[in-house]
C-alpha cells in the first residue's frame, strides 16, 4: 500500500520530523529530540532546495553524536524512509550515515578525565569545534558532543557548555540493558556539569570551591580553616588544619 504515496505531492507528518534539541541515546528514558514538522514538507520545497531531506541510522553510544549535531544546526529534515522504491522523494534524500563525518577541534585548552559512578570519559576543552560532511559544516561553541566508542571515544567540551547533559549521549545508565540506574544518572549529570565548570574556571580556588560537595551535615568541619594539597596526577596528596586567622583585636602591637 505504500505505493499508493508516490504521487501525493506531499510527505505525510508522521515520516518526518525536525531536530529540536542536542541528541540523546534513549529517547525513552531521557525524552525525545525530535519533533513534527509544522507544516507538510512539499514535493516542490524539496526540489527546489528549499528543504534539505537526510536519513541518520547512528546509534549514538557507538558512533558518536556529530551527525544529529550538524542536521540540528542546519535545520535539516530527518525522514523515515518507509517509502516506496519509485517514491519522487528518493532522489533527494541524503543519507548522512554513509558519508563521512570529521569534527576539528578549535583552540583546544586541555584534556581531563572524568570518573562518575557510571560513566568515565575522556573530556576536551576547547574554545569550539567544527562538524565537516563533505562541503557542509557548522562550528559549535555551546553544546557538547560525543564522538562514539567506534571513533575517538571522547566528549568535546566547548567555552559556552556549562551542563551535563552531554553524558546522556554517552550512556543509558542502564544494567543488563533494560536496568536504569536513574540516581547514578542524576549524580553523574550533577557532577559532570561541577566538573565543567570547575575545568573552566579562571581561578583554582574557584575551581576547587565549586567542585566541594555539600558539608552542612558534617559539623566537625564547620568554622574550621583548611590546607589542601593537590598532587601532580590530580590526586588529593593532603589536608591540613590551618592556622586560624588574626583578627584585628588578635594583631601583635
Amino acid at each position: 500500500m505504500i505505493h499508493l504515496l508516490n504521487d501525493v505531492d506531499r510527505l505525510p507528518k508522521a515520516l518526518v520530523s525536525r531536530i529540536q534539541g542536542p541528541p540523546v541515546c534513549d529517547t525513552d528514558l531521557f525524552g525525545d529530540f525530535l519533533e513534527m514538522v509544522d507544516q507538510p514538507i512539499t514535493q516542490s520545497a524539496v526540489k527546489s532546495g528549499q528543504v534539505q531531506l537526510v536519513t541518520i541510522d547512528d546509534d549514538l553510544q557507538s558512533d558518536g553524536a556529530l551527525r544529529y549535531l550538524l542536521a540540528w544546526k542546519k535545520g535539516w529534515v530527518l525522514v523515515d524512509n518507509q517509502f516506496d522504491a519509485g517514491h519522487w522523494v528518493q532522489p533527494y534524500l541524503r543519507h548522512l550515515s554513509q558519508e563521512e563525518v570529521r569534527s576539528e577541534i578549535l583552540e583546544e585548552s586541555h584534556r581531563a578525565q572524568f570518573q562518575g559512578i557510571w560513566v568515565w570519559v575522556t573530556a576536551v576543552f576547547c574554545r569550539a569545534y567544527r562538524i565537516r560532511i563533505g562541503d557542509d559544516s557548522i562550528e559549535i561553541d555551546e553544546h557538547g558532543a560525543y564522538t562514539g566508542n567506534e571513533q575517538d571515544d571522547i566528549v568535546l567540551i566547548p567555552c559556552q557548555e556549562k551542563w551535563g547533559d552531554v553524558l546522556e549521549q554517552v550512556s543509558r545508565f542502564c544494567e543488563n540493558d533494560d536496568d536504569y540506574q536513574g540516581s547514578c544518572h542524576d549524580q553523574d549529570i550533577e557532577q559532570f556539569g561541577c566538573f565543567i565548570v570547575a575545568n573552566t574556571a579562571d581561578d583554582p580556588a574557584d575551581a576547587l570551591k565549586r567542585l566541594m560537595p555539600d558539608l552542612t551535615g558534617c559539623k566537625v568541619l564547620h568554622g574550621n580553616r583548611f590546607v589542601v594539597e593537590i598532587a601532580p596526577d590530580g590526586q588529593l596528596a593532603a589536608v591540613s588544619i590551618a592556622e586560624p586567622a588574626l583578627t584585628d583585636l588578635e594583631r601583635p602591637s
